[in-house]
């Protein structure tokens, strides 16, 4: 359904709702990315280290919190760029 923005309906069509859900698709992918991908390359970093060769129990725990920072990191970016200014 397509409407203005002060509620009139307008029509229906099969485009909108296709770039729509497409769009969310494509945001919600590149929104996890960094999730996805930059911790386990900073891992595999860290584990060829020498101080993490002697301590192989630290790598759980430092994945974790590598987990957790990028988790905070993005939450303060998407809510910077979807804030109107």
């Amino acid at each position: 359904m397509i409407a203005t923005q002060d509620g009139t309906f307008i029509g229906k069509s099969r485009t909108a709702g296709f770039n729509a859900v497409s769009q969310c698709i494509i945001g919600r992918v590149i929104a996890a990315a960094p999730i996805l991908l930059i911790p386990p390359l900073v891992m595999h970093r860290l584990e060829q280290k020498p101080w993490l060769i002697r301590r192989p129990y630290l790598a759980h725990p430092l994945m974790m919190g590598l987990i957790g920072l990028m988790l905070q990191v993005r939450a303060v970016l998407t809510n910077l760029l979807k804030s109107p200014s």
